[in-house]
């Protein structure tokens, strides 16, 4: 039974990428929004007499004249809503409401079009979704590189300083000073997000710890699911004949 179910999955995935290839738009419209949010399908034409709405190939609504709107998708009960000229509205959309929504447009006149809109959905970056992996190394003094890392997909980092931005994900500081200060900032196309730091207290964090001459930090990534989850962990292991210490 449980074979049985998985192909028929497979094939229902398939089928649906088949049925989006084979689909005729006469115009195409990317739409790119944060999750959580409303999403607008507007149709620009007048004299419409209904429009029939598929996703992924299966038919979710169907708006007609009247502001009236007949919801098929037990999926998207209760957050489809017809706006001005038959346009569709999502209520707060995920990222598995994602992909191509197709609109087939009848007109009053008889006449018939199809609408393209292929939407995609990212999640708001905040600073919980940010953070630093150093590696520390004393040679008379601190020499630091700075691994700035973020648990989200489609993410663009960078470091900053002043007016300098740095695209790199990791910077590579010697002889570093107390009163320097960066900022890594991570990037989607819906939101941004920054953290402050501050090199040096890493270097004092090691100073701390007698008789280091060289602190490299080890860490794993654990994916939580198959989109965009990740929990890291890691640790500052200490190169004498004690155990390793962790620093948090």
């Amino acid at each position: 039974m449980h074979v049985t179910f998985n192909v028929w999955m497979l094939l229902m995935f398939s089928l649906q990428h088949y049925v989006d290839s084979m689909t005729q738009c006469d115009n195409m419209k990317t739409i790119i929004r944060a999750e959580g949010v409303d999403v607008s399908l507007q149709l620009d034409k007048s004299g419409i007499k209904e429009v029939s709405w598929l996703m992924g190939g299966r038919h979710i609504a169907t708006t007609k004249s009247m502001d009236t709107i007949d919801v098929k998708s037990q999926i998207f009960k209760g957050r489809l809503s017809q706006i001005s000229s038959n346009s569709l509205k999502i209520k707060e959309i995920t990222r598995m409401d994602e992909g191509l929504y197709v609109a087939h447009i009848f007109m009053k006149s008889g006449q018939e079009f199809v609408q393209c809109y292929n939407i995609s959905i990212h999640r708001k970056l905040t600073k919980d979704n940010i953070f630093v992996l150093p590696n520390i190394y004393h040679n008379g003094s601190c020499a630091v590189s700075l691994t700035c890392k973020v648990n989200l997909t489609d993410v663009t980092v960078t470091w900053n300083r002043d007016d300098l931005a740095m695209t790199n994900d990791t910077l590579y500081l010697d002889n570093v000073e107390p009163s320097s200060n960066y900022s890594c900032t991570a990037i989607n196309q819906v939101s941004n997000a920054s953290i402050d730091v501050k090199p040096w207290n890493y270097c004092r964090t090691a100073k701390d710890v007698e008789g280091v001459t060289d602190i490299p930090t080890v860490y794993a990534q654990v994916k939580q699911d198959r989109r965009e989850s990740f929990a890291t962990i890691y640790s500052e292991v200490k190169k004498t004949n004690t155990f390793p210490r962790l620093i948090y």
